[in-house]
C-alpha cells in the first residue's frame, strides 16, 4: 500500500502526493492546479477541501489557511441559499447521477456577492476519490443578463405604448379628416339652409299676423281648428333646425373672441330672457358679492350659456330647480349651471363633449363640443358632475387675468 508524504515544510497540495511521484510531475501539477484562470478547490467524498488554487484567495480574499482541511459547507463563502443547492447536488453525484453545471452564491471575505457557475469533475487524488470543483465568476455576466432582460422588457413595453400612439394617432386623423369634411359641409349646407329658413320664419310670422288682422269668423275658425299652435310648432322647429345650423357652423369655423368687458350678470338674465322656461321648473340666479365683470366675447358666452341652460331644462322634463352661480376663486371665475333633472351616466360621463356624441332621440350632438370649443377660445375649460336621477352640474372657468379693473 502506498504510503503519503506529509511534512512540514510541504505546501498543502503537496502534502497529498503519492510518494513515489515525481518531483517534477508534483511541480508541474502545482503551476498548472495555480495558473488556471477561474477559482479550484479538491474536496473530498465528505466534502472537506483538501486543495485550493490561487485565484480562490485572489477571488474571495480567504488564505489557504482558513479554508484547507474545512468543509466547504461550513466555511463563511457558502450561503445559505447556496448551501442548500450544493447539499443537493453533492447528493446527486454521491449516488453516480451526472450533475450539470449550476449556479451558486458565494461570498467574499469583505461580503461581496458573487455569483458563480460550479462545474465538478470526479478525480482520484492521493489514492482517494475526490472532486475537483472549479467556480466560474459569471456575476458580470448575470449583471449584463439581468440588464438586457429589463432593457428587452422596457424595449416592449415602449414597442407596445408606441403602437398603442400610432394607432391612436391613426383615429384622431381619421375623426379630425371626418370632422374636417363635416365642416366643409356644414359650411355649405348651413349657407344654403339659411335662406329657406328666413323664409319659413317670415311666412310663419306673416301667417300669425294676418290672423290677428282677419275679421272675427276668420280668427275663430282659425282658433277652432288649431292653426295659430300649428304655426307656434313651426316656428319652434325652425328655431331648432337653425341651432343645428349654427352648431355645425361654430364647430367648423375658427374661433377668435372679440373681448370686450361685460357682465355675466347680465348676460344671464339676458340668455333666459330668450328661452322659454317651462313653468314646472324654479330658476335662481346666485350672484357672489363684487363678482367683477370680465373681457369677454358676449356673443360666444351667450351661445354656451344657451346651450347649457337649455339642456339643463330638457333634462327637467318633469320639472325641478334650475339653479345658475357665478363665484370666484384665486384667479379664475366660475359659472355653474346645476339642475335637479335625470342625470347622466357614468358610462356617458366621458363622451359628452365629443362631437356627434348625443343622448337625446333628437340632436346632432354638437351642442357640447362646440360649448367646450368656445370656452378653450377664451382660455378657460368646461366640466361636469352629475348623479343618475338627482340631476347635473355644469361648470365653467374662466380665467379672472382678464378683468377690467
Amino acid at each position: 500500500m502506498q504510503s503519503l508524504k506529509h511534512k512540514s515544510m510541504q505546501s498543502p497540495i503537496e502534502s497529498f502526493y503519492i510518494e513515489e511521484e515525481p518531483k517534477e510531475s508534483r511541480k508541474e501539477f502545482q503551476t498548472l492546479f495555480n495558473l488556471m484562470p477561474d477559482p479550484v478547490v479538491i474536496v473530498d467524498a465528505k466534502g472537506k477541501l483538501l486543495a485550493v488554487n490561487d485565484k480562490v484567495e485572489e477571488k474571495t480574499g480567504f488564505k489557504r489557511e482558513e479554508l484547507l482541511g474545512k468543509n466547504f459547507l461550513e466555511t463563511k463563502i457558502v450561503t445559505a441559499k447556496s448551501k442548500t443547492i450544493l447539499i443537493k447536488n453533492l447528493a446527486k453525484r454521491m449516488m453516480g447521477m451526472h450533475v450539470a453545471p449550476y449556479e451558486v452564491e458565494v461570498l467574499t471575505k469583505d461580503g461581496k456577492k458573487l455569483i458563480v457557475e460550479i462545474n465538478a469533475t470526479k478525480i482520484e487524488y492521493g489514492g482517494k476519490p475526490a472532486d475537483l470543483v472549479i467556480f466560474r465568476d459569471i456575476t458580470e455576466r448575470k449583471i449584463m443578463e439581468e440588464k438586457l432582460k429589463e432593457y428587452s422588457e422596457h424595449l416592449e413595453e415602449l414597442v407596445k405604448e408606441r403602437t398603442r400612439q400610432l394607432i391612436e394617432a391613426q383615429k384622431q386623423l381619421l375623426k379630425a379628416e371626418r370632422l374636417a369634411a363635416i365642416g366643409e359641409v356644414a359650411g355649405m349646407v348651413g349657407h344654403d339652409l339659411r335662406n329657406p329658413l328666413q323664409v319659413i320664419v317670415s311666412t310663419v310670422y306673416l301667417a300669425k299676423k294676418s290672423l290677428n288682422d282677419s275679421p272675427t269668423s276668420g280668427r275663430n275658425f282659425a282658433e277652432k281648428h288649431g292653426i295659430e299652435e300649428l304655426l307656434v310648432t313651426v316656428e319652434e322647429q325652425v328655431k331648432y333646425m337653425n341651432k343645428i345650423v349654427s352648431d355645425l357652423q361654430d364647430y367648423a369655423r375658427p374661433l377668435k373672441p372679440e373681448l370686450v368687458e361685460t357682465s355675466l350678470h347680465q348676460l344671464i338674465n339676458d340668455t333666459l330672457s330668450t328661452i322659454t322656461v317651462p313653468e314646472t321648473v324654479k330658476v335662481s340666479v346666485v350672484v357672489e358679492e363684487d363678482f367683477p365683470k370680465l373681457m369677454i366675447d358676449p356673443t360666444l358666452m351667450k351661445r354656451v350659456l344657451t346651450n347649457l341652460i337649455t339642456n339643463a331644462l330638457q333634462a327637467m322634463p318633469e320639472g325641478g330647480q334650475l339653479t345658475i352661480r357665478l363665484s370666484k376663486k384665486e384667479e379664475n371665475a366660475f359659472i355653474s349651471i346645476q339642475d335637479t333633472g335625470v342625470g347622466i351616466s357614468e358610462e356617458n360621463l366621458g363622451k359628452l363633449f365629443h362631437p356627434l356624441f348625443t343622448t337625446k332621440s333628437k340632436g346632432a350632438g354638437f351642442g357640447l363640443s362646440v360649448c367646450k370649443r368656445m370656452v378653450e377660445a377664451h382660455d378657460g375649460n368646461i366640466m361636469v358632475e352629475s348623479k343618475v336621477g338627482k340631476g347635473s352640474t355644469f361648470t365653467v372657468k374662466l380665467p379672472l387675468r382678464r378683468e377690467v379693473s
